[in-house]
């Protein structure tokens, strides 16, 4: 076999090239969206349809994702992995010639042409396999929780945040800068960042910012890479298959203080989830998804309910044909503006649960 530039094979492969290899390979499409393709789980069972379809694939980077085996593969690692499950031979090599003969590329057109002498290795790093199937947030040293003082948020009792449940989520008091401590913790328990609640004229540069110490540290971290509260509730999650996701970590907070240990709710920092997120929850084996969603359209223009509207049908569909899709809003009249169904009381959060919208996407 020539010296095959395996780096200009992949290249080259169309996303018609990836498609045939993966019929040819036995493992259908389960379905298909701009940005993902969803295809049945080839890389653990022989037969792909015995298993759910939990094997992604993203057209942009050609990376698959295993959520079953916990793992992600280019063309040529998943060809080898498939071969091996077929009981053919399964060697690099022999993944290669595979793709090659199916997609009727030529060895000539993607000849090694020279041994790079590599000096830049920064691009790898999305590549790294991470211990625990965690994440590459920075972590902070924990013991600085042991230096802010354990003080409940007087005024969120107020709100039905319990003291237990801010005992539990670590919440504290930094006297200093006139501010609510909210610790985040990744699903492995380390410190990835502090957030701070800042009160009084403290909050005039925003009421929600990283905490930053006096020696100039700050505790920030990407929120769009973190799920706060699921370090709490993953034991629940993983126990039901349900996931309940809010915008704001007060809603986790409030959530628990009303169920309890049996809160299985997360919060996104925002309103956009996105995909890195989702399959962290898939890979937790979550099948039922409750969006809880912010009362933006109460008193609006048809304009911005159209707008409200396509976002919750935006993060819906991020888990078409993944999981079940209900969601919590006010559907029975009894909130303002900018609320959501947490931020009442208990009656009135049971309330618009039980009036939720069921499994949307297929309603």
């Amino acid at each position: 076999m020539a010296k095959i530039n395996t780096k200009a094979l992949k290249a080259r492969l169309t996303i018609d090239d990836h498609k045939k290899i993966m019929k040819s390979l036995g493992i259908p499409i389960y379905m298909e969206h701009p940005n993902e393709i969803v295809y049945f789980t080839g890389d653990k069972n022989v037969n792909a349809l015995d298993g759910s379809a939990k094997l992604l694939f993203y057209p942009d980077t050609s990376i698959y994702l295993g959520l079953t085996a916990g793992r992600s593969y280019d063309i040529i690692s998943l060809t080898q992995t498939r071969l091996s499950l077929l009981k053919q031979p399964c060697s690099f090599v022999d993944a290669v010639n595979y793709i090659l003969d199916v997609t009727g590329i030529e060895s000539s057109q993607v000849q090694r042409v020279a041994n790079p002498n590599i000096t830049d290795w920064s691009g790898l790093e999305k590549f790294i396999t991470v211990r625990n199937g965690g994440s590459l947030l920075p972590t902070y040293d924990i013991s600085i929780l042991d230096a802010i003082p354990n003080v409940p948020c007087q005024e969120w009792v107020n709100e039905g945040i319990s003291e237990e449940t801010q005992a539990l989520f670590r919440i504290g008091w930094y006297g200093r800068e006139w501010g609510t401590t909210i610790p985040v913790f990744n699903e492995n328990y380390d410190l990835v960042g502090i957030r701070c609640r800042y009160w009084g004229e403290n909050a005039i540069n925003g009421k929600y910012r990283p905490l930053q110490l006096l020696d100039g540290t700050i505790y920030k971290f990407p929120t769009n890479a973190v799920l706060y509260g699921l370090a709490q509730n993953q034991y629940e999650i993983e126990r039901t298959g349900t996931v309940m996701i809010a915008e704001s970590e007060k809603a986790v907070l409030k959530l628990h203080s009303f169920l309890g240990s049996q809160s299985t709710a997360v919060a996104m920092f925002g309103s956009q989830l996105g995909l890195q997120r989702r399959n962290q929850l898939l890979k937790l084996g979550v099948n039922h998804v409750v969006l809880i969603v912010d009362n933006d359209a109460t008193g609006g223009t048809d304009t911005e309910f159209e707008q409200w509207n396509n976002k919750i049908m935006k993060q819906a569909e991020l888990w078409s044909g993944l999981a079940q899709v209900d969601v919590v809003w006010d559907s029975l009249g009894l909130l303002e503006r900018k609320e959501n169904a947490v931020d009442r009381d208990f009656q009135a959060w049971q309330k618009l649960y039980e009036a939720r919208t069921i499994d949307i996407l297929n309603n």
